[in-house]
């Protein structure tokens, strides 16, 4: 059955099982189709939010942070971005080198983030770990818990964590 929208398209009120199908594939045409379409959705929202936020907000902003021997050797870092969500930073990503955690690399990533983080106007930073990794290491730093998945992965569970930053003086 063919219905007509208020803006004259045309468009399907009943689709049946028969009339179309669902693939699960790498696609980069269909990824980006989609991420499109959902950037024009929120997009009245994102003026808004832009007009409330001032001309001077960045957008999110990629938070990159490594530690490198005197060798020039990876032996830590944190991935994650600022103001995604406006005021905010995100850790997606911690690692330090076997070899090398205990030794305080880890705190000093995290509190250049949250530095970086500050210097760049946000005011909170949040972060997920599982129950195997180090939840107690961020909460010894600060990190407040506000949300628990439970069996994700199966037997533990995905904790998240928030922090309200230190303004620069």
């Amino acid at each position: 059955m063919r219905l007509h929208a208020d803006n004259g398209e045309e468009t399907m009120s009943d689709l049946s099982s028969k009339s179309m199908r669902y693939e699960c594939r790498m696609d980069d045409e269909s990824e980006s189709r989609v991420r499109s379409q959902i950037n024009k959705f929120n997009g009245p929202f994102r003026e808004q939010l832009v007009e409330r936020m001032g001309p001077n907000w960045p957008g999110a902003q990629p938070l990159q942070i490594y530690a490198v021997d005197s060798g020039g050797e990876l032996i830590g870092g944190i991935i994650g971005e600022t103001h995604a969500v406006p005021m905010w930073a995100e850790i997606e990503l911690l690692w330090v080198s076997c070899d090398f955690r205990g030794s305080g690399i880890g705190r000093r990533l995290v509190c250049e983030a949250e530095e970086r983080a500050t210097a760049a106007s946000c005011e909170f930073i949040r972060l997920s770990t599982a129950s195997f990794q180090a939840p107690e290491f961020y909460e010894r730093l600060g990190y407040t818990r506000y949300g628990r998945l439970a069996d994700c992965p199966p037997g533990e569970e995905l904790l998240l964590y928030f922090k309200r930053l230190e303004s620069v003086g």
